[in-house]
């Protein structure tokens, strides 16, 4: 008999959190998952992210039968720095990259600069 051969990854996803001022952009790779794989949770001041791929290939031929399995699983939760407006909040997948979109409870200023010569 041929072994079944599976592969079991979990792994901590990478993303970027980016600071707009009035909302938060929070990018994260979610390679070979589908949008219908993904779980989101946004509360006031944190991002609960988790999905789970599974693949599953049979191959039969006369004189012998392969079987392989594929699971994939993320998980993260980022706090964030301000609170949010949880409700207001939009996510997209796009080739492999999770973009969510959630408005701050507070915007925040841009801060002013100032013109600093350079000698």
């Amino acid at each position: 008999m041929f072994p079944a051969i599976g592969i079991l990854s979990t792994s901590i996803i990478a993303c970027d959190i980016i600071d707009e001022g009035n909302r938060f952009l929070v990018n994260v790779n979610m390679p070979e998952v589908h949008k219908d794989e993904v779980k989101l949770n946004v509360t006031e001041n944190a991002v609960e992210i988790s999905a789970e791929h599974k693949e599953e290939e049979d191959e039969k031929k006369k004189n012998y039968v392969r079987k392989e399995r594929k699971e994939v699983s993320h998980y993260r939760v980022l706090s964030l720095p301000e609170k949010v407006i949880s409700s207001k909040a939009k996510a997209k997948m796009n080739n492999g990259i999770l973009n969510i979109e959630i408005p701050k409870l507070t915007p925040t200023p841009k801060p002013k600069g100032s013109s600093i010569p350079v000698q």
